[in-house]
């Protein structure tokens, strides 16, 4: 897995990690 967080990897990335720390 290359680290290139494109603009919608990290949009659908952020939210999850977002809500799964919430």
């Amino acid at each position: 897995m290359p680290l290139l967080p494109t603009a919608v990897k990290v949009q659908e990335y952020t939210p999850v990690m977002y809500i799964t720390e919430r």
